[in-house]
């Protein structure tokens, strides 16, 4: 069983390190972070980037995450807080099991993926794993009678509609106690899902699915990073229920339509937002453009920072920002927008002064203009040749519109780079491939 190199004197499996919590030293900045090939979670903080505790997803899945080496591994994706009802805090992570003994990474149950929750002593409070869509319309064929299980002979999208198929992220909203409503990107089957989960039920009621039978959804796939909130967000807006998310990769709807083909890491930043109980989308970037190719290269981690003097900013990791192609080679960037209303005008494409970005996975602000950067290293695999990195940089005081459209292209042309100062960092070069931060 493997373990963060920085965990030399500590055990595994959600053990703490000797020295305990700090999140009651106001000095320090207690920190949750998921290490996507190590398949684990682990807590850290803040200037010193110790490690507090880590916890293993072959505690919670044996059989499909125990044996990394011989090809039987889970990838961990998103991992967040959530505050329960009661004031604790919860750790909700979401992760993807894959199994190569077969010689085949894509069988149809490979990247099937679940959700689970840790209390404040890391023991599992709750699991989301099957999916009962029987109130909504989707592809998704189960067995007669039992709407949380698929049908084992139905196709391969079919099937897989069925269940959680790579998930990316997740925001836990509604918690009443005893069940929640857990909000997910789910990534490979290119949809938002509304899921109400349960205590000690593992499958969740499907509420809402936005994917391509909604005409906003556009030429949409992969989203995998998700911001969401209930009222006030990004711009100004006010809605029931907003969405910000990354669409890393687009279809193409009109195969004449040659600016505009879609593809593996044609990416997007999308808001949408109920209001009046119907969903819409109020923006993209880039924008559409029959006149040249409008997409940022692969988008990963978005946030929002809302200002008080001047438009508020949208923060992506751009993970392929600076490279030679759509979804291939290195460095990255990230992506500073401005939204005002429903207007959304590119600002920049940071990058670090002294130190690349090889493929940043998610920013996540911090107070006084500081950010967290996640650098995984590389776009994925086992034994990354380019170290993994967690950086605290700090933004600019004063953040201008471009005179640029911010798309991507292989010259640069119409991105703007901008220098940030580097706080702190390299931290957590220990780890496997980071690909989350958030603030405890």
């Amino acid at each position: 069983m493997r373990c963060l190199v920085l965990l030399v004197a500590a055990g595994c499996q959600g053990e703490p390190v000797p020295g305990g919590e700090t999140a009651d030293d106001p000095s320090v900045t207690p920190l949750v972070v998921a290490d996507l090939h190590g398949g684990q979670v682990f807590w850290t903080a803040l200037p010193d980037g110790e490690t507090t505790a880590r916890f293993g997803f072959d505690a919670v899945d044996p059989d499909a995450c125990q044996d990394p080496e011989g090809g039987r591994y889970c990838l961990a994706y998103q991992a967040r807080p959530h505050t329960t009802p009661e004031g604790t805090v919860e750790v909700v992570f979401t992760y993807s099991r894959l199994d190569r003994t077969d010689g085949d990474q894509l069988h149809r149950d490979d990247l099937l993926g679940e959700i689970v929750a840790l209390d404040a002593s890391r023991e599992v409070s709750w699991r989301l794993e099957h999916l009962d869509l029987s109130a909504v319309d989707s592809a998704c064929v189960s067995v007669a009678d039992d709407p949380c299980t698929a049908d084992s002979e139905a196709e391969d999208a079919a099937f897989q509609a069925c269940h959680l198929y790579q998930p990316h992220d997740q925001v836990v909203t509604d918690d009443i106690g005893d069940s929640r409503t857990v909000w997910v990107a789910d990534t490979r089957n290119a949809r938002l899902l509304e899921v109400v989960v349960e205590d000690g039920d593992r499958c969740g009621r499907v509420e809402t699915l936005l994917d391509r039978g909604h005409p906003d959804w556009d030429i949409y796939l992969a989203p995998n990073s998700l911001e969401l909130g209930q009222g006030a967000g990004p711009g100004g807006l006010v809605a029931e229920t907003w969405a910000l998310m990354s669409i890393k990769d687009t279809y193409s709807r009109d195969e004449e339509a040659e600016a505009q083909l879609g593809g593996d890491g044609r990416g997007k930043v999308v808001l949408f937002a109920q209001q009046e109980g119907a969903w819409r989308q109020v923006w993209e970037f880039p924008p559409e453009s029959e006149a040249a190719e409008s997409y940022v290269n692969s988008p990963h981690g978005v946030a929002w920072i809302s200002r008080a003097d001047g438009p508020d900013l949208v923060l992506f990791a751009h993970s392929l920002g600076r490279s030679a192609d759509f979804n291939d080679g290195e460095d990255g960037s990230i992506g500073v927008l401005l939204v005002d209303g429903e207007t959304v005008t590119y600002a920049f494409d940071a990058v670090l002064d002294g130190a690349d970005l090889r493929y940043p996975r998610d920013v996540r602000p911090l107070s006084d203009g500081r950010l967290l950067v996640v650098d995984s290293g590389c776009k994925g695999g086992l034994g990354c040749e380019r170290g993994t990195a967690l950086w605290e940089v700090r933004l600019p005081a004063d953040i201008d519109e471009s005179e640029l459209s911010g798309a991507w292209s292989a010259s640069g042309a119409d991105q703007q780079l901008v220098e940030l100062d580097v706080v702190q960092g390299p931290l957590l070069t220990g780890a496997e491939n980071l690909y989350s931060v958030e603030e405890l």
